[in-house]
């Protein structure tokens, strides 16, 4: 019973970790979203694919394409293959 408490708590501590981590994401995005999508591509260049797809994914539409717009071709082309992962059918028509 003891160590289904501790592994219960360990669980919770991990949550609540999580949670920060992902408020404080979050808040730096929220941060390159208001800067001016020159200065924020220069800075978002050099992340990570999976977390420049999770500040895609958080960013509005607009926001989000314009950072786009300042990355390179080939980046985005590997990008979107994370952001729109149904197939182009005009892709397999070869």
């Amino acid at each position: 019973m003891e160590q289904a408490r501790r592994d219960l708590e360990a669980m919770q501590q991990g949550v609540a970790s999580e949670l920060a981590r992902r408020q404080d994401e979050e808040r730096l995005f929220e941060v390159y979203g208001a800067m001016r999508p020159d200065d924020a591509a220069e800075i978002v260049r050099h992340f990570s694919d999976e977390r420049l797809i999770r500040l895609l994914d958080f960013l509005p539409d607009r926001q989000a394409a314009a950072l786009l717009a300042r990355l390179e071709p080939e980046r985005v082309a590997r990008l979107n293959e994370y952001l729109n992962p149904l197939e182009n059918p005009l892709d397999s028509a070869d």
